[in-house]
């Protein structure tokens, strides 16, 4: 069972929880048990230890004679701290600046693991799920279960001696500090200068797994980390796509060709419903089950590496999107967020018990949420920050811990000082992944010369790709049409609708007694699952099922 780390050192936990007044955490990930590790007169610190489907996180205590002072995870990129001041025996949580390591606080518990955080027979918050089911992602720091909240990015929470909760206070606020002069040149030469930074700091001394794409995101990690005098690398270079065919496979490939990586290429088969206690667990079930495709790659990552680079979110950094004239910033997210094939989940799972259409309150709730950023003077910067404390927050952030069930992720664009660099820039730099794009020309022409997979073409031919890429795209798209149906382009088409995916959807969705027809007609149920396997390319159904399964499965599993 897990101990209290001594001071100064570490030890590696599962799930942490902080609980007052006799409370215990209620619930874990599969095989995993709390245990307390330090107690006090009102309150316990209790752990988990990893599993084999949860990897967790490092826990490490510092040295301090007055304090109790830990942090879970990796500074300075992805960790929470936790601190028990000596003096009036309060505690207080930080999140770290884009809270990636989530935490949840209920009634007298802050956990890790946020079915902890609520009862055997929770409330449901029909107003969250209905964001979840219209957006993809729980708004602002609201749970699908009432009275239990997310903890915002740099925060510091106090609880009282008592576990009375006392204040939240940010540490850090968004400020958008451009320099005009800036050139896209400038401010390429930086990227590499931070990146390099970064990266070297987050490949020492581990084997690290290099994911490959097709998109920039990931070529940008490759430049850095293979660039010429960089130190000495211990790189597992992969890629995965939907059949061996896929464009992503091969420019992945012919990335790794050019900085003569040893790729592992990886066809992504239907493995969800073998493994989804797991992705439920890893995701909380807060997240489209079929969209964490890095589980299909856990025991290789598991058998080959200590960390992985996870390189989300530099596209929303380096390409961010302006809201249209006249549009606020929280009508343009929830437009830009709003899935196809909502409105069945909205009308036959939502509001039937709240009631009400949830969109008003969404929007609203939105609207709260940006106006918390509205001392940020430009709209792009604006909408930026309000898709980070949101979209990054809710969704992204929640995807990446599939990857924690074989090995640890590491973010170089959660970095601070990626984020400083993107918010020195002026916002005609932020758009249209300009600097990556000029980055790569400038210190990595040989990635430069690639295929990039979003427009069909390579970044020195970018400047006259409008006058010659419409044609292209045309005959690609026409030979996509003609490709075979087990030439999978989505996932949720790779995992729902081969046998096994056919056998797990009726499993959790139709079957006679399935727990989800407590809260949805059967025979509603049943025409939605036939629709879909009538129509399998249509995305709006696809994404309709998907969203229904990984309802059913968090409601089964943890409500």
């Amino acid at each position: 069972m897990p101990e209290l780390p001594a001071a100064g050192s570490h030890t590696t936990c599962g799930d942490l929880a902080l609980t007052f007044g006799g409370r215990r955490p209620t619930r874990s990930r599969a095989a995993a048990r709390w245990a307390p590790l330090a107690e006090g007169e009102g309150w316990c610190l209790w752990a988990t230890d990893p599993t084999p489907g949860w990897r967790g996180h490092r826990l490490h205590r510092q040295a301090d004679p007055d304090d109790l002072l830990l942090t879970l995870g990796r500074r300075p990129d992805h960790w929470l701290g936790l601190r028990r001041v000596g003096a009036d025996g309060t505690w207080v949580v930080r999140t770290d600046r884009f809270a990636t390591v989530h935490a949840y606080a209920g009634d007298g518990i802050v956990t890790t693991f946020s079915p902890a955080a609520w009862g055997e027979d929770p409330a449901l918050d029909w107003g969250a799920i209905g964001g979840f089911v219209r957006l993809g992602w729980y708004p602002a720091d609201r749970m699908p279960v009432r009275d239990v909240r997310l903890l915002r990015p740099a925060t510091d929470e106090r609880w009282r001696a008592d576990g009375t909760h006392d204040s939240a206070r940010r540490w850090q606020g968004w400020a958008h500090t451009p320099d005009p002069s800036r050139s896209v040149a400038d401010a390429a030469d930086d990227l590499g200068q931070v990146l390099d930074e970064v990266l070297d700091e987050q490949a020492a001394g581990v084997r690290l797994g290099l994911p490959i794409s097709g998109g920039l995101d990931s070529r940008v990690t490759v430049a850095s980390l293979t660039r010429t005098g960089a130190p000495g690398r211990d790189l597992w270079a992969y890629s995965y796509g939907y059949d061996a065919d896929s464009p992503e496979l091969r420019i992945a490939g012919d990335v790794a060709d050019a900085r003569a990586l040893d790729l592992h290429p990886h066809v992504i088969g239907p493995y969800l419903f073998d493994r989804l206690d797991e992705v439920v667990d890893a995701t909380e079930g807060l997240v489209d089950l079929t969209l964490c495709r890095q589980s299909s790659v856990i025991e290789e990552l598991a058998g080959h590496t200590d960390a992985v680079v996870a390189a989300h979110w530099g596209d929303v950094w380096f390409g961010a999107a302006t809201p249209a004239p006249g549009v606020s910033v929280a009508d343009a997210l929830f437009t830009a967020s709003t899935k196809r094939g909502h409105v069945w989940l909205t009308n036959h799972l939502v509001r039937p018990h709240l009631g009400v259409d949830p969109e008003p309150e969404l929007r609203d709730l939105l609207a709260t949420e940006a106006a918390a950023l509205d001392h940020l003077a430009d709209p792009t910067v604006r909408l930026l920050a309000l898709k980070t404390e949101q979209w990054s927050l809710r969704w992204t952030e929640a995807t990446l811990r599939a990857f924690q069930a074989g090995t640890e992720p590491r973010l170089p664009f959660y970095d601070p000082r990626v984020a400083d660099l993107a918010l020195s820039l002026p916002s005609a730099l932020l758009g249209g992944r300009r600097v990556q794009i000029e980055y790569l020309r400038r210190h990595a022409p040989d990635l430069a010369r690639v295929e990039w997979q979003a427009v069909e073409t390579d970044l020195f031919r970018l400047r006259h790709e409008r006058t010659w890429r419409l044609p292209r795209r045309a005959l690609r798209r026409a030979a996509r049409r003609l490709r075979p149906p087990t030439a999978r382009l989505r996932n949720w088409e790779a995992q729902l609708l081969d046998p096994t995916g056919r056998a797990g959807v009726d499993r959790w969705l139709v079957e006679p007694g399935a727990a989800i027809h407590d809260r949805v007609e059967r025979a509603a149920v049943m025409t939605l699952v036939d629709r879909h396997r009538a129509q399998p390319t249509d995305p709006a159904l696809g994404y309709t099922v998907s969203a229904l399964l990984t309802f059913a499965t968090w409601a089964e599993r943890f409500a």
